[in-house]
């Protein structure tokens, strides 16, 4: 057995890059300057955390919304840097 194993965390179901930047604008009050490009390389279709092993070894299933993680985040951010 090895001493250490790595999880995946995430709240199993994806978010779209839209609903992150729409929770940012949100959280932050102001609009976005968006660029729309083409599909760059190495963009993934599609992609979401699979939390079974987590669940199945510490009975832990992940809630946290994205929009509770921003909030969070942006809060963390604006106390750190004080702006």
């Amino acid at each position: 057995m090895t001493p250490y194993r790595l999880y995946n965390i995430g709240k199993g179901k994806p978010d779209t890059l839209r609903d992150m930047v729409v929770a940012i604008e949100h959280r932050v009050g102001k609009k976005a300057t968006k660029q729309k490009l083409p599909r760059q390389p190495g963009d993934m279709l599609e992609t979401w955390a699979d939390c079974t092993a987590l669940e199945k070894d510490f009975g832990y299933t992940p809630s946290t919304t994205l929009e509770f993680g921003i909030e969070r985040f942006v809060d963390w951010y604006r106390d750190y840097y004080q702006v």
